[in-house]
Parts: C-alpha cells; sequence; structure tokens
C-alpha cells in the first residue's frame, strides 16, 4: 500500500516536470530596477511611481494618458481661460480659447505664467490685474493674489462691481494722493504728480508744508498764532501771564543778557529745534540760532552749533522808494535796510518802475547823494553809484575801482530787485560786416562790433574810452588810432 502511494507521488512529479535536474538548472528572475517618475503603460493606463515601485492606475472613462498624466481626452476642444507656464522656458499663452506655445528667450524665464527677466525681482510698485478675475497686491514691495469675488472684476488694476460699463467721466479726478485721473475722451487716463505734489479735487498742487509749533509775532511777545493741525491760524492767540512767545512756544519770560547762575551752556531748546537760550560762558542769558538742530545732553548742557543771527530786516526788496522833505531826499531800501540820501537841487523822483533820479549833492562824488549820470572815466561811488542803460547794448556802470564804464551788455534793464543797478546778459550779439564805430556815453566813449570766434561774421558789441566823440570821423579816429 504505502509502495503504491509512493508511486503515485512519483508519478505526479514527473508529469509536473519537477524532477531534480530542472531544480538544479531553473534560474532566478533578475530584480527590476526601481522606478523615479510615472509613465504611460498605454493610451488608458498609467504607471504611478510610488516608493520606487510602478502601480497601475486606469485614467478613467473620458480621459487618456499622455506626456506621462491621465488627461482629459481632445484637451483641444476645451477652450483655455488664462496663460500658463509649460515648464521654466516656455508660456503657453491663451488666445482664442487656445494655447499657442511661445518661448520666453534667452534672459527670462516663465514665472507666474507670464514671462519675466531671469534676475531678481524687483519690487512692485503699485497694484495690478493678474487677470479678470485676480488682482495681485503690492505689498512690501512684493505681489500676494487676490480674487476679487463673485459679482466682481479686475479691471484698471483694481477689483471692481461686475456690472454695466462705467459712464464717461466728465472731470478730473484724484486716484490717490500721489496719482492724479485726466479725462480724457469720457476715459480716465492716470498720470503721477510730481515729488513735490498732491493730488487735490482733480489736479496736481504743491504739497503745503505743515506747521509744527507756533508763530510767534515777535521774539519774547506775547501774541502768536497757533498751529491747528498742521496750518497756521489766522487768530491772534496770548500766552499766559508772566511768559512770552519764543520761535514756536510760549516760555517763561526772560530778558537777554540778564545775569544767570547755571553753567556755561546750560539751556532749552526752542520748539523750532534750530535757537536755544543758554546761560553764555559771560553767566548771561543769550538766544543762539543754530546751525543744525538743537539738541540737550543728559546734564542740560544745550548742543547748538551756533551761527550768527541774522539782523532783522527793516524793508525787503520790493520795498518802493519814495521822495520826501520837499524832493530834497530818497528814502529807498539797501540791503534790507531803510537809508535817505540827499538830493542835489531838491530834485528827486521815482517813476513806476521804482527808477530813482536824485542828482548828486553839489557835485562832489560820492558824499550824501545817489551818482547818476557821469561819463566814461569819471569818479564814482559804488555803494551809491544809480546805474542806467545807454540803450538795450550798453550799460554805464560803477565799476570797482570807483570809475565810470561802459559795459556791453543784452537786453539791458534796471533790476526790479535793487533800483539803482541794471540787469543784462552776455553782451549782445552783432553782425561783424557793419563794424564801424558809433559815439556813446554823451561823446566819452565808442561801441563798435568785435570777432567773438572762429565765425568771422558774428561778433559781439564792445566798448572802448574816447577823448571826444562827436562825428563819424571822431569815432574812426578813436578806433584806429
Amino acid at each position: 500500500m504505502k509502495r503504491s502511494i509512493y508511486c503515485l507521488g512519483l508519478v505526479a512529479l514527473l508529469a509536473a516536470g519537477c524532477d531534480d535536474g530542472d531544480f538544479k538548472n531553473k534560474s532566478v528572475p533578475a530584480a527590476k530596477p526601481g522606478c523615479f517618475s510615472d509613465v504611460c503603460k498605454d493610451a488608458s493606463t498609467l504607471n504611478k511611481c510610488e516608493g520606487g515601485v510602478y502601480r497601475e492606475v486606469p485614467c478613467g472613462e473620458g480621459n487618456k494618458c499622455s506626456e506621462n498624466a491621465c488627461v482629459p481626452n481632445d484637451p483641444v476642444d476645451l477652450p483655455c481661460q488664462s496663460d500658463v507656464c509649460k515648464d521654466g522656458s516656455t508660456l503657453k499663452k491663451c488666445e482664442g480659447g487656445r494655447y499657442r506655445e511661445e518661448p520666453c528667450g534667452e534672459g527670462n524665464k516663465c514665472s507666474e505664467n507670464a514671462c519675466v527677466p531671469d534676475g531678481p525681482v524687483q519690487p512692485c510698485q503699485s497694484d495690478v490685474c493678474k487677470d479678470a478675475s485676480t488682482l495681485k497686491k503690492c505689498e512690501g514691495g512684493s505681489y500676494r493674489e487676490e480674487p476679487c469675488g463673485e459679482g466682481n472684476k479686475c479691471s484698471e488694476n483694481a477689483c471692481v462691481p461686475d456690472g454695466p460699463a462705467p459712464q464717461p467721466c466728465q472731470d478730473n479726478d484724484c486716484k490717490d494722493e500721489t496719482t492724479v485721473k485726466i479725462c480724457s475722451g469720457g476715459l480716465y487716463v492716470e498720470q503721477p504728480c510730481g515729488d513735490d505734489e498732491i493730488c487735490e479735487s482733480g489736479s496736481c498742487k504743491p504739497t503745503v508744508e505743515k506747521c509744527t509749533h507756533h508763530e510767534c509775532e515777535a521774539e519774547l511777545s506775547e501774541s502768536y498764532h497757533a498751529c491747528v493741525n498742521g496750518s497756521i491760524s489766522a487768530e491772534t492767540s496770548s500766552c499766559a501771564s508772566g511768559t512770552a512767545c519764543l520761535y514756536g512756544s510760549c516760555v517763561e519770560s526772560f530778558e537777554e543778557g540778564s545775569a544767570c547762575e547755571d553753567a556755561e551752556g546750560v539751556g532749552y531748546c526752542t520748539a523750532d529745534k534750530m535757537h536755544a537760550v543758554v546761560c553764555n560762558n559771560k553767566h548771561k542769558l543769550a538766544i543762539w540760532t543754530c546751525a543744525d538742530e538743537c539738541l540737550v545732553d543728559e546734564s542740560g548742557v544745550v548742543d547748538c552749533p551756533k551761527k550768527a543771527r541774522p539782523k532783522p530786516h527793516e524793508c525787503e526788496k520790493d520795498y518802493r522808494a519814495e521822495c520826501i522833505n520837499d524832493n530834497n531826499q530818497v528814502r529807498l531800501c539797501v540791503d534790507y535796510a531803510i537809508v535817505t540820501w540827499n538830493c542835489y537841487g531838491a530834485i528827486c523822483s521815482v517813476d513806476a518802475n521804482n527808477t530813482i533820479y536824485c542828482p548828486k549833492s553839489a557835485g562832489v562824488a560820492g558824499i550824501g547823494g545817489i551818482e547818476s549820470g557821469g561819463t566814461y572815466g569819471d569818479e564814482c561811488n559804488v555803494k551809491k553809484y544809480q546805474e542806467a542803460c545807454i540803450d538795450r547794448y550798453y550799460a554805464r556802470i560803477c565799476d570797482k575801482d570807483g570809475f565810470v564804464r561802459i559795459k556791453p551788455a543784452g537786453d539791458c534793464k534796471i533790476s526790479s530787485a535793487n533800483p539803482l543797478k541794471v540787469e543784462y546778459s552776455v553782451p549782445a550779439e552783432c553782425d561783424t560786416s557793419d563794424y564801424m564805430p558809433f559815439c556813446i556815453n554823451d561823446g566819452k566813449a565808442i561801441g563798435f562790433c568785435a570777432y567773438n570766434s572762429d565765425d568771422l561774421s558774428r561778433g559781439i558789441y564792445k566798448a572802448a574810452a574816447c577823448a571826444s566823440c562827436n562825428t563819424q570821423a571822431d569815432a574812426e579816429a578813436c578806433m584806429y588810432q
């Protein structure tokens, strides 16, 4: 019985081809290498690489395996919505609902669905629309995408209601403090204001500097105009009893130059930070004008780099001169101070242009009056001489050496800042073909056209002294002597 079972087992082994020789010669299959990425097995199946081993994934109905991914069948038939990056160097532009691949080109890369320079990212300056539904907000120099949300759209770099088209503009408007919206042809055109401008009521206006302290009516006066909300009030306010206004605030009243017992330099800064009240080295209270912002250290010593205190102006450049004392004197503004000069023969006049006529006193040069007139070479007083225009080409001045000179000029006119002076540009140009000299300055000088460059056709007017010039022959004699 046992032998029969043994034979049956042997027969089974032989039938299966499992003899002793087969066990010795059968080889073990080689191990397959691990995977690194997904691949398409065929048009309907994706081999997903997971942990170095492929797992078959059917793409499912309506999909296919293409470019090693499951994608919808016939993607060309699905209209695109916006541009997308295919890879780091190629942009897929959405045009008419279809993609068109566009290389970004040398020096560029595809980032955030756009071709941009392949370098350091420049900080953003303002919000921009990424697409019709997304706003890229500029915060701290970087963009942050913000969906506009249902019922809104991104237009003109802002999320706005997605409703009827806006009505045509009528007037200019401000987008913000630095940008004006110019209404042109019914549409707004944005334009930045200048560095020192701010947009108000649809136009760029100069920035008004806001005050930071009160405005005293005078040093150590009781009255001041308060600084309210950045603007100086037109109304007058008064300091409390025992105090006075000094450079922006009410301080304890004191008399400049009075004795003080503090150490040298001890004091305080005024509200405008450009002045200080100190006890000086003579132990007298002094007001210093600082060359830089005033500071006080822990010991109370003022750090105020001193500079000379300007003298108060008695008058300004637009001060109008006037004849006084029955035209014997003229009162005018010289170097911001009011002065009075005598006029010879009680002859004083001031015209509408503030030009003064005040002949010198008793014909003595430089004594008591304005030097008007005079001819080439006469003595004159530089500080009091009244310059004049002979014509638009020549000016009569008192030169630095104290003698009258004829100065070639262009567009000569009386100075608006100082009626004793004339203003002129560079010497006027002339045509050298007409070089003949002519008499000027009451026969004491000649004018002529002289070469001024390699261009021998053009020159400038010049002047020269002449002992006596009354005729053309005299002028030519002076020129060629």
